[in-house]
Formats: structure tokens, sequence, C-alpha cells
């Protein structure tokens, strides 16, 4: 059955990769597609690379509150925040697979920690950089909490956002 199973995830494999990659905008915004994605990821083999780096660049955008023209950011929209932060979770699981690629060194190269602190004026935002914070890389971990000490002062006077809450209590741990 494991022999089975191997030949059947090298042959959906690439197309299934290949589909997220060019794909990702609307999967990652449809809450039925966006549950596949992880799935993909975590049981696809080959390079992920191209899948994982086409999701995190839907993140590289400024995040505007409320979004443009209806139009929400990945880290605030209800479908796209929980593919951000289930691929973040995932890399434990990546790791010990034997897999090298690990989403959250991807997003954080992808986006940058200058748009990452914006994140934190809206609450699913933050709660993405919670798990940032506790990412399986540690590199990535220590990167995204250097960059979020510039900006403690601005999380304690955020008014009504519980996940700027918990990410301030994240950081002071």
């Amino acid at each position: 059955m494991a022999v089975r199973r191997k030949e059947l995830l090298e042959v959906v494999s690439p197309p299934l990769l290949e589909h997220l990659r060019t794909n990702a905008d609307t999967m990652v915004i449809d809450k039925a597609s966006s549950v596949t994605i992880s799935d993909i990821l975590a049981s696809a083999c080959g390079d992920l690379r191209p899948a994982m780096t086409a999701v995190a660049q839907l993140a590289n955008q400024d995040l505007v509150p409320g979004g443009i023209d209806g139009q929400l950011h990945m880290a605030e929209h209800p479908a796209g925040h929980l593919v951000l932060k289930w691929l973040l979770e995932q890399d434990m699981t990546l790791a010990e697979a034997g897999k090298e690629e690990r989403f959250s060194r991807i997003l954080v190269d992808a986006v940058g920690t200058d748009k990452l602190k914006s994140w934190v004026k809206v609450n699913r935002g933050a709660m993405v950089l919670c798990s940032l914070l506790n990412s399986y890389e540690k590199s990535v971990a220590a990167e995204v909490k250097e960059a979020l000490q510039s900006i403690k002062g601005e999380l304690s006077s955020l008014a009504n956002n519980k996940g700027a809450e918990i990410l301030l209590e994240n950081l002071n741990k």
C-alpha cells in the first residue's frame, strides 16, 4: 500500500503543484479550495518552493484595513489568513518528512519584515504574526520578533484588537 501511495503521489504531484502555483490567487480566497492548499503541500513530492512562493507572493501587498475596492489583504481575509497559519504550522511536518522547504522562510523573504509589521493593524494579521513568532524555523521567529520589537508601543495602543494583545504577550515571552 505504501508503494502504491508513493507511485500515485509521484504521478499527481507535478500537476497539483502546478495547479496551485497558477491558481493560488483564487484558491486562497475560496473557502472550499483553501483547505486543499495545505493538503497539497503536505503530501506532494517534488519541489514545493514554486507553489509556496506563489502563495507567499499574494501576501506581498500593502495591507489596508478593510481592503481596497472590496478586496481584503490575504492576512485579513477569512480564508486567506487561515491558509497562511496552516502553512506556517506545517513547517514542522515538512521537516519531519525530510523536506527542505519552509513556508515561514519563503513568506518572510517574499513579504519582508516592514510589510509584515503592518499586519498588526488587523486582528487576523496579528494572529498570523503570532504563528510566525512561534515558527518551527527558529531563524524566522527571531527575525520577526526583532522586527516587531520596534512597534511594541504601537501594539499596546491598538484598542479592540485581541490579536495585537496576544501578539504583545508573545513578544514579551
